[in-house]
C-alpha cells in the first residue's frame, strides 16, 4: 500500500542532532532572548489623579470606549479604571462597600491617633 501525501506530511523526518549543534541552537536563542527582552522602562505615575480627570476617564469608559482604549489612550493603567469604576458604584450605593467618604474619614481618624 502506497502512503498518501497526507500520511507522508505527518511522518517524523529522523534527523541526526550532535550535541555540538544542539549548543549551537541553544547559544543562539539565548542570544535572541538578550537582543529582544529589555527591562520595561518604569512609568511615572502621580500617586493621585485629580478628580476631575478621574470623573472624565469614567464618562469615556461609560460612553462605549473599551476601557482598554481609554487607558493606553491617557496612559495610565486598566486596572486604575476598574478600581475607580468599582468605586463610583461603591459611592453610588449600588455596590456595598466603604464609601469615599468613609476612607476619608476613617484616614482623619487613623492619622490623629497618637
Amino acid at each position: 500500500m502506497t502512503p498518501t501525501a497526507e500520511q507522508l506530511d505527518r511522518t517524523p523526518i529522523p534527523v541526526a542532532v550532535t550535541s555540538s549543534d544542539a549548543q549551537q541552537v541553544h547559544d543562539h536563542a539565548l542570544i535572541q532572548m538578550e537582543l529582544t527582552v529589555q527591562p520595561r522602562p518604569e512609568a511615572v505615575l502621580p500617586s493621585s489623579y485629580p478628580p476631575e480627570f478621574r470623573r472624565k476617564v469614567l464618562a469615556s469608559a461609560v460612553s462605549g470606549r473599551k476601557v482598554a482604549e481609554v487607558a493606553q489612550l491617557l496612559a495610565i493603567r486598566e486596572q486604575t479604571i476598574y478600581v475607580w469604576r468599582r468605586q463610583r458604584l461603591i459611592d453610588t450605593g449600588l455596590l456595598p462597600g466603604t464609601t469615599t467618604a468613609e476612607n476619608a474619614e476613617l484616614t482623619a481618624v487613623r492619622d490623629h491617633t497618637p
